[in-house]
C-alpha cells in the first residue's frame, strides 16, 4: 500500500488497512507499558525494602519512564487513528460503517490511557517510597 502525505487519495480499504495497523501498534505499547509495569511490580515488592537509595531511584525512573512513553506514544496512536478515520469524504458518510466509525469515543480512550498509565505511575512511585 503507498500512503502519500494527503490520506484522501486513499480508498477505504486503505484508510481501514492504516487504522488497523495503528490499532496494531496501540496494542504493542500497550503491552510493552504493562509488561514493564508488571515487572517493576514485582521489583518493588521483592526489593524496595532493601534497596539502596540508588536502586530505588533507578526504579523510580523506570516507573516514570513506562509512563511517559505508555502515555504519550498510546494517546498519539489514537490521535492518529482518529485522524485517519476522520479523512471519510463527506459523499461515504452515508454508509453504516462510516456512521458507527465516527460515533467510537476516541478521545475518552485517550484519555482513559492517559489516566490509567500514570495513575499506575504515581502508585507504583508511591509504594517504592513507602514499602
Amino acid at each position: 500500500m503507498i500512503a502519500n502525505a494527503d490520506h484522501e487519495n486513499l480508498n477505504r480499504d486503505q484508510q481501514v488497512a492504516l487504522s488497523n495497523a495503528r490499532l496494531g501498534h496501540y496494542v504493542t505499547v500497550m503491552g510493552i507499558a504493562f509488561a514493564v509495569t508488571a515487572v517493576n511490580v514485582f521489583l518493588i515488592f521483592s526489593f524496595a525494602h532493601t534497596a539502596p537509595a540508588s536502586a530505588k531511584l533507578a526504579l523510580a525512573l523506570s516507573v516514570f519512564n513506562i509512563s511517559c512513553f505508555g502515555s504519550l506514544a498510546g494517546r498519539s496512536i489514537l490521535q492518529e487513528i482518529k485522524a485517519i478515520n476522520q479523512d471519510y469524504a463527506e459523499a461515504k458518510l452515508g454508509t453504516h460503517h462510516a456512521r458507527y466509525v465516527a460515533e467510537i469515543p476516541i478521545d475518552l480512550f485517550a484519555a482513559l490511557t492517559v489516566g490509567l498509565l500514570v495513575l499506575i505511575g504515581l502508585v507504583q512511585l508511591w509504594m517504592l517510597f513507602t514499602i
